[in-house]
């Protein structure tokens, strides 16, 4: 009888002296989750290394089926662990860690900004020291959204819609149109050329004028 009490004793011990308290950091192994459930493996120092890196659940803020925040850690990316009642067998990712070799996408201290970017170099910024949001991709192809209005640049043209006025400007290579409260102006920077399939119905209620170095009309 005491034989069997000391023994429960002791695997009861042992089991206590197996549990992983409060978080561990670790580091991403592998992405490739033969389960197909957004899971990591993840090494963790604290763990025998003779055992196989655990796989973990990584908590998100939002999760349903086939729908939510889907941002899955890099092979390599130092995340912040914690297990399930203190089980190695059961371990959740609840963070990603910045450190020295991998140090944030801006200088710290900036807590008016707020930055998404990807591996690539795909950025989404909201910044609130003038309230804009902004997309950006590798090559420079932007869109910005801030108390001027909405600026589209495609790195060769722009498509720029004020705030303050009614107004849309169209810019490529040096041409440009303008839709404004005045009118409607069209620059081109060396010829315009208005075609047709059909009529072409030019009509003023008021002056209508024509001027150039030389007007031929057929």
């Amino acid at each position: 009888m005491i034989d069997e009490v000391l023994e429960q004793i002791e695997t009861r011990i042992g089991a206590l002296h197996d549990k992983m308290s409060g978080v561990v950091v670790g580091t991403v192994t592998s992405v490739m989750d033969p389960l197909m459930l957004g899971r990591v493996q993840v090494a963790i120092p604290a763990l025998d290394s003779s055992d196989p890196a655990p796989w973990a659940r990584v908590a998100t803020p939002m999760a349903g089926s086939s729908m939510g925040f889907y941002f899955i850690p890099r092979k390599d990316d130092e995340v912040l662990v914690a297990f399930e009642h203190g089980s190695p067998a059961a371990p959740y990712v609840i963070g990603c860690l910045w450190n020295a070799s991998n140090p944030p996408p801006e200088q710290s201290p900036l807590t008016e900004i707020r930055k998404i970017k990807t591996p690539k170099g795909i950025e989404i910024t909201l910044s609130d020291l003038s309230p804009t949001v902004t997309i950006t991709t590798p090559s420079k192809q932007k869109v910005e959204v801030g108390p001027s209005g909405i600026t589209i640049d495609s790195g060769t043209s722009t498509v720029e819609m004020a705030a303050a006025k009614p107004s849309v400007t169209i810019t490529a290579g040096g041409n440009s149109v303008e839709l404004a409260p005045a009118g409607i102006t069209i620059k081109a920077a060396t010829s315009l050329k208005l075609q047709s399939d059909g009529t072409i119905d030019i009509q003023a209620k008021a002056t209508c004028t024509i001027k150039g170095s030389l007007v031929q009309i057929n």
